[in-house]
């Protein structure tokens, strides 16, 4: 009958249809795969906006969400409730909850939008004062060292480690003065945390690798 589609283009169109729900899904989990590398440099806004991609395309899908992309959304959404800016700006935990959806899009432009607002709002005084408080912690860290306080060190470390926002090499310093003074242990999270915001640093992922040996070592 003329204008009703046969079986044969009907499965074509059925397969055309499978095809481009299956690079959409693609798309989907590229974006939420992006979130953790931008939350381990520390770029919440780019790590939101790939979770915002992510799951505005995911509510595009026909017939809810796949499980091969409600599982990369649930892990995507829970590292980001670790982010200090995101714990600052929520009152209420984020989480995924199957067929609220909306729901948690609305409420993370929302959030995308208030801390951009934030950072666009520290003026060179603010970005002055937070670096002070930066060097300072961080000297006061060098000299407890140096008296031998490592515990002490460890905690003025913390403090300067707080009001980081883009000094990458700052868990360089930090990794390389502890295992200089025999706290191989202490130098091993300062120094994993500098791999992960900046994978390209030689330096930085030879110190990790000098450190664990360093810590094997005292341990046999």
């Amino acid at each position: 009958m003329e204008g009703v589609p046969t079986s044969r283009e009907h499965r074509r169109n059925t397969d055309h249809a499978r095809v481009a729900m299956a690079m959409d899904i693609r798309q989907i989990r590229e974006n939420l795969g992006r979130v953790k590398p931008y939350y381990l440099k520390n770029e919440t806004l780019r790590a939101l906006a790939a979770l915002i991609n992510g799951l505005k395309g995911a509510l595009t899908l026909p017939g809810g969400l796949p499980t091969d992309v409600r599982a990369p959304l649930r892990e995507a959404v829970q590292l980001m409730t670790r982010d200090e800016l995101v714990k600052k700006h929520t009152e209420v935990r984020l989480a995924y909850q199957q067929g609220e959806e909306r729901q948690l899009l609305t409420a993370l432009v929302a959030l995308h939008h208030n801390i951009e607002t934030e950072l666009n709002s520290e003026n060179d005084a603010t970005a002055i004062a937070r670096k002070q408080r930066l060097d300072q912690a961080l000297n006061q860290g060098l000299r407890s060292l140096e008296a031998g306080r490592v515990s002490e060190a460890d905690e003025y470390f913390q403090q300067a480690v707080a009001n980081y926002r883009d000094e990458h090499r700052l868990f360089f310093y930090i990794g390389k003065s502890l295992l200089e003074a025999d706290a191989a242990k202490r130098s091993v999270p300062y120094l994993r945390k500098g791999v992960e915001t900046n994978p390209d640093d030689n330096e930085m992922s030879a110190m990790l690798e000098k450190a664990n040996q360093a810590v094997k070592a005292a341990a046999e």
